[in-house]
């Protein structure tokens, strides 16, 4: 106990000799009930509190740039491991970034670093949907597949492509809301024409997928919009046009889910409703989400779409 008291006294050097007698005194009286350990706290959490709430003034060295760092390192398959750290004003914004993603859920199986990483995940998704993010060279991130358009269409969902870490049912799950960038290429991979890279949903259209279906579309997803993809519901692959009567908002885990599995999904006056495979449900009751209002005015769509996910 002495020897705690002896280093907390000599922290508050920078306060006044009174504040420093009050705060030996307190601690005294308190050690004859604490062991070290207890008494440690009681004088970093409440007599510090008392005798010295706002701390030694900053060093005028004080370094200019945050202390800030991230190494990163890509495995062959694509996956990522990284380390790094923060400064307290940033990791406070992290934290606050991650929170309402990382929650867990009803029935939530996920350890606390699952759901951490998928809330990583969310946080990036609704940064790479903001209007405001930065690009390079004038263009937002683009990737490209260096494939035939029958080649993807026909290859089987888990065939890792050519050249590529991703499987062809990934790939046509990407292209559901990136950009398309037609080329031909020569015998030998040379480039011979590139066209003009085509938004796959303009910024107007995902506006006007947002407003009508406020986040995730699946049933029981919370997910807003601002971490959601624009799925097409007939592929565009397979000639699905991009418009509002044949795209639906769905979060990544749905996303997949979507591409990987036998659920179906149709749009009935601007409400999309999905029909769980037999195994799921045998009576294969259509469901809808009642948890963004999907349709708070009218809306009028040429043709509903019916289409396995694709």
């Amino acid at each position: 106990q002495v020897e705690v008291i002896r280093k907390f006294v000599g922290s508050l050097d920078h306060v006044e000799p009174e504040k420093v007698a009050l705060a030996e005194e307190l601690m005294v009286e308190r050690a004859a009930e604490d062991d070290p350990n207890a008494l440690a706290r009681y004088g970093e959490r409440w007599v510090r509190d008392v005798i010295d709430p706002d701390g030694a003034a900053p060093e005028d060295d004080e370094p200019q740039r945050p202390e800030r760092e991230l190494r990163r390192h890509i495995f062959r398959d694509g996956r990522m491991e990284f380390k790094g750290r923060l400064d307290a004003e940033t990791a406070a914004l992290f934290d606050a970034l991650l929170a309402p993603f990382e929650k867990r859920e009803a029935d939530d199986t996920r350890e606390y670093a699952e759901r951490g990483g998928d809330a990583f995940a969310d946080v990036l998704q609704k940064a790479a949907n903001c209007p405001d993010l930065p690009t390079h060279n004038g263009y937002k991130t683009e990737v490209a597949f260096t494939i035939s358009m029958d080649e993807l269409k026909k290859s089987v969902d888990d065939r890792v492509l050519p050249g590529t870490r991703l499987t062809a049912g990934e790939a046509r799950r990407i292209a559901c809301d990136a950009h398309a960038l037609p080329a031909v290429m020569g015998g030998d991979s040379k480039p011979l024409d590139v066209a003009v890279p085509a938004y796959v949903v303009p910024a107007h259209i995902r506006r006007g997928l947002v407003l009508r279906d406020r986040g995730c579309a699946f049933p029981g997803c919370d997910r807003p919009a601002s971490v959601c993809h624009s799925h097409h519901i007939k592929s565009w692959l397979r000639g699905g046009p991009t418009a509002l009567s044949n795209l639906v908002l769905l979060c990544g885990q749905h996303h997949r889910l979507v591409h990987r599995s036998e659920w179906e999904v149709r749009l009935d006056g601007g409400i999309a409703w999905f029909t769980p495979p037999d195994y799921v449900d045998p009576v294969r009751t259509p469901r809808r989400n009642h948890l963004h209002q999907a349709v708070r005015f009218p809306v009028v769509y040429p043709a509903d779409v019916k289409m396995r996910g694709g």
